[in-house]
């Protein structure tokens, strides 16, 4: 049987805000400039970006991948 891992809590204050998911936060055009500069494409990602990881994911391509973690965050906060 598999074991459930745990997922850790999303914690506000500290979670970086690298995908646009509707928060008041990105309408401030500060933030998402900010927020751009953490992205290695230097933008803020849109959902569109993280549908075309889940359809790969989903895909008969990704059946080599066997990952507990992908990161779709457009290369932020990396290293």
């Amino acid at each position: 049987m598999r074991e459930e891992v745990p997922v850790p809590p999303h914690d506000e204050a500290t979670h970086a805000r690298i995908t646009d998911d509707g928060s008041p936060l990105l309408d401030i055009s500060e933030a998402v400039e900010q927020t751009a500069q953490l992205s290695a494409f230097e933008r803020v990602g849109k959902a569109a970006d993280i549908a075309c990881a889940v359809a790969f994911i989903a895909s008969d391509q990704s059946h080599w991948i066997s990952g507990s973690f992908i990161d779709a965050a457009g290369e932020a906060l990396l290293g």
